[in-house]
């Protein structure tokens, strides 16, 4: 399982772009050696979670996500 952990997010509209190559596997928030082969197959990919945790001070979580996209050797280019 590749995980990442995305902190500090901005409160506006945001475009987040990352390489598939840049997950890195994480085990209670800090990287570790995946399981497996350790090579990243996106032919392999069974399904994608996303989970939204509360910030702690305020006990507070709100996201709005317009879409997430999943392109082939480059961002999108809208």
């Amino acid at each position: 399982m590749y995980s990442l952990e995305l902190k500090n997010i901005e409160s506006y509209w945001q475009l987040i772009s990352l390489p598939y190559s840049d997950l890195t596997a994480l085990v209670n928030g800090a990287p570790s050696t995946p399981n497996g082969n350790g090579i990243h197959e996106p032919d392999k990919l069974l399904e994608v979670r996303t989970l939204f945790l509360a910030d702690p001070s305020s006990g507070y979580s709100q996201t709005f996500m317009d879409y997430m996209i999943f392109t082939e050797n480059e961002g999108l280019n809208p």
